[in-house]
Formats: C-alpha cells, sequence, structure tokens
C-alpha cells in the first residue's frame, strides 16, 4: 500500500504541482491578457493531476472514494479550458473550487469521525 499511494499515485500529483506552477507563471507575466489555450490547458492539467491525483491514491490508501472531489475536479477542469478568461478570473474558479473541496471533504471525515 505504502509503495502504491507514495511512489505510483504520488508522481502524477508531483507532475501536477509543475503544470499548475507554469500556468501560474504564465498568468504572472500577462496579467490583463486572457490565457493562452496551452496555459488553459496546463492549469486544468495541473488541478486534474494534483486534486484529482488524491482520489485514486485515498482509495488506495483507505479504501474511501472521494466522488466529490473527483466531480469538482472535473467540472473546474471544463471550465478552464472553456472559457477564455483574464487569469485574475481562472484563478478565481480555482480558487473557489479548491475551498468548495475542502469544506466538503472536512465535513464528510469530521461526520466520519463522529
Amino acid at each position: 500500500m505504502a509503495r502504491d499511494v507514495f511512489s505510483l499515485l504520488h508522481f502524477p500529483m508531483l507532475c501536477g504541482i509543475i503544470a499548475y506552477a507554469f500556468s501560474i507563471e504564465e498568468a504572472m507575466r500577462h496579467p490583463a491578457e486572457p490565457l493562452h489555450t496551452g496555459v488553459r490547458a496546463a492549469l486544468a492539467a495541473g488541478i486534474v493531476l494534483f486534486a484529482g491525483g488524491m482520489v485514486p491514491a485515498m482509495w488506495r490508501a483507505n479504501g474511501i472514494l472521494l466522488w466529490s472531489r473527483a466531480l469538482i475536479v472535473v467540472v473546474l477542469a471544463v471550465n478552464v479550458l472553456v472559457i477564455p478568461a483574464a487569469p485574475a478570473i481562472a484563478l478565481s474558479i480555482v480558487f473557489v473550487a479548491t475551498v468548495a473541496i475542502a469544506l466538503l471533504e472536512e465535513s464528510t471525515f469530521t461526520a466520519r469521525i463522529s
């Protein structure tokens, strides 16, 4: 289990951080321009790989399937890819989705512990 989670399933999350960092760097270079297609794709891929990569890792480690996280990540990636928005709007969408994931999972895990 440790081998699977901390090496095989951890690698996509690491790649997601790299893709996300690239998209943030490009967004900061051109803050007034809409994000180019490649940058939007990198942002969407970064979110899918990082936040979505936790879904199989948690399933393998604990047997918990994070359906809400998977759904939010897919909706987020589609929105980031489809909406050619300014960096501030695209990053705001990512922020709101991240907060939604945190709130949903906090309430889910708190309910399981109680």
